[in-house]
């Protein structure tokens, strides 16, 4: 029975972070500055950047903020180098001085957009209609955190490449 109760006893300190012999690689003030910035982090994400650094951060953003539901979205994404806006329900140009919120679109792990998102200084625009999350909590997100949500592709139903002209047009 001791034996047991010594197992128990060391797998609930290993769980704990205080139990955590590694040494940190952020300084608390970091830690202090990096839940400022992202509120709505999980704690699971913190711990993993205050021990192995902002390198260790997930690419795939669902594993550190909370996320919606999955639904469908159809809208315009605006591709161009270090920029991904996608601007649901709109038929203008999806420019990142649109009023309202700006949303990065990402896609799940697994996915892949059958489109090649531009690389040069001219954007490129195409009308998705997808299966997908967006974070819950408006924050810092996206290419250096300038968009105020994520938007995950987790089914892409449609894609088609359209030009700025057509985006003039009424629904």
């Amino acid at each position: 029975m001791r034996h047991n109760s010594l197992g128990v006893l060391a797998a609930l300190c290993l769980s704990f972070t205080a139990c955590d012999t590694r040494e940190p690689v952020m300084s608390d003030a970091d830690v202090a500055l990096l839940r400022d910035t992202y509120p709505h982090m999980k704690e699971e994400c913190i711990q993993l950047m205050r021990f192995e650094g902002v390198y260790s951060y997930p690419v795939e953003v669902d594993r550190c903020f909370p996320m919606t539901e999955p639904r469908k979205f159809h809208g315009v994404w605006r591709t161009q180098f270090e920029g991904s806006i996608f601007c649901p329900n709109v038929t203008d140009l999806c420019q990142p001085t649109i009023e309202g919120p700006i949303a990065w679109l990402s896609t799940s792990a697994g996915v892949e957009l059958p489109i090649e998102p531009a690389t040069g200084r001219e954007p490129r625009y195409f009308e998705l209609v997808f299966v997908g999350r967006s974070t819950k909590e408006k924050g810092n997100y996206g290419h250096m955190g300038a968009s105020d949500y994520e938007i995950l592709v987790d089914d892409l139903i449609s894609a088609r490449e359209i030009q700025p002209s057509e985006m003039d047009r009424e629904t």
